[in-house]
């Protein structure tokens, strides 16, 4: 199993993803005639592989990815592509972000070159959902200081009330 990180047959097979994930982001706006097929296979198999060829342990004793550069930033800037897919279902979205997730990671942790734009997009990408936590959270400190200053029992248990109200809305958003 070791083999096939440092085998050619996986880059190849990364180029010819490559072709794949830009037949179905060029894919017709027109979803009667979008190849439905092509989008699940690129949105399932192809990220469900990259996902986890790159996760590997295996992958990250690997030397063949300093080697590789180019077709893996070529990669993560195509599987970033059809995150923008405005076909996606949310099985899907979660299916891509995942795998930007893992190229990533891979990327930082093995100081591979990403191209600046794309770098800022992807951790902003991953930046979203915290700043909506920390505007809830500024949200419910300001709201936690205005009730802070009533005294009554009652009106305690109403703000607890709504400091969980908000942090519900908080995490629903986030979701």
């Amino acid at each position: 199993m070791k083999e096939i990180y440092t085998s050619n047959h996986m880059w190849k097979l990364f180029e010819n993803f490559l072709v794949d994930i830009c037949r179905v982001c060029n894919n017709t706006s027109d979803r009667k005639h979008a190849d439905t097929i092509l989008e699940r296979y690129v949105t399932e198999t192809v990220m469900s592989i990259v996902t986890c060829f790159f996760s590997s342990p295996f992958s990250d004793q690997s030397t063949s990815l300093q080697t590789r550069q180019p077709v893996f930033v070529q990669l993560l800037q195509g599987v970033f592509r059809v995150y923008h897919c405005n076909w996606l279902n949310p099985a899907q979205k979660h299916s891509v972000e995942g795998c930007i997730k893992v190229l990533s990671d891979v990327a930082k942790s093995r100081a591979i070159a990403i191209p600046v734009d794309l770098d800022s997009q992807v951790n902003n990408l991953f930046v979203k959902p915290n700043n909506v936590v920390q505007k809830t959270l500024l949200n419910w400190k300001q709201s936690a200081k205005n009730t802070s200053r009533r005294e009554s029992g009652l009106s305690a248990s109403k703000d607890y009330r709504n400091i969980i109200e908000k942090l519900q809305v908080g995490i629903k958003t986030c979701i």
